[in-house]
């Protein structure tokens, strides 16, 4: 496929969004068969394990999703075993996540898949521009979670 097939509107965030769109829908099929799970649930997984105790508020948050999705996808990883909830000790009007083993094991499972599907979407791109790939993404996260460009933006 030409490249004024692959994109058909010339802004960053319509190209950035095609990208990670087509990869996700591409993808998810895989890590269903692969994991039991699909590219969302494991992303969550991976937050709740990596930040034991983090709340559903900081899960919607962090992940970008909206809280209705989030609250769905909590509530099959808790029933499928994969999460359980834990009141908190200050308020127990909250309630922290934790992985259990189910879910430690699903997460692994789950990076091995990512790593090998990862290793393909890049396929096309050098070690350097891998490299240079991931340092603009990762300034161009870090600006637009900064203050300054919410800032710029509330000036618009």
């Amino acid at each position: 496929m030409s490249l004024s097939k692959v994109f058909r509107n010339e802004r960053l965030t319509y190209k950035l969004n095609i990208v990670a769109n087509r990869a996700i829908s591409e993808n998810d099929s895989i890590f269903v068969r692969e994991t039991g799970l699909n590219i969302r649930e494991l992303r969550v997984l991976r937050l709740v394990d990596d930040t034991p105790g983090i709340t559903f508020v900081d899960v919607s948050d962090v992940t970008s999703l909206e809280r209705t999705l989030t609250s769905r996808i909590i509530q099959k990883l808790i029933r499928d075993g994969f999460l359980v909830r834990e009141n908190s000790k200050e308020d127990a009007r909250k309630f922290g996540l934790h992985t259990t083993k189910a879910g430690k094991e699903a997460r692994a499972k789950g990076r091995l898949v990512s790593d090998r599907l990862e290793r393909l979407l890049i396929q096309p791109l050098s070690a350097e521009e891998e490299a240079t790939l991931n340092a603009l993404l990762n300034k161009l996260g870090a600006w637009v979670a900064s203050k300054d460009y919410r800032d710029l933006l509330s000036a618009e």
